[in-house]
């Protein structure tokens, strides 16, 4: 017999969960871009690298990255 509630598979996602992964994912994307481009990015750098970051984060990808 088989006890009511117990589920063989479970339903819905289970991303991995990373405290204030938004943050560290942007504080290293721009440790890197400051590496490759100096302390002032350059601004078509900066706009491209906003325009990724913020596509990413809004859409829950930044765990994977």
């Amino acid at each position: 017999m088989i006890e009511h509630g117990i589920e063989a598979v479970k339903t819905g996602t289970f991303d991995p969960q990373i405290k204030d992964v938004d943050q560290l994912l942007k504080q290293k994307c721009y440790e890197i871009a400051h590496q490759m481009y100096g302390e002032k990015l350059p601004e078509i750098v900066s706009k491209r690298l906003e325009l990724e970051l913020n596509s990413i984060i809004k859409h829950g990808f930044a765990v994977v990255y």
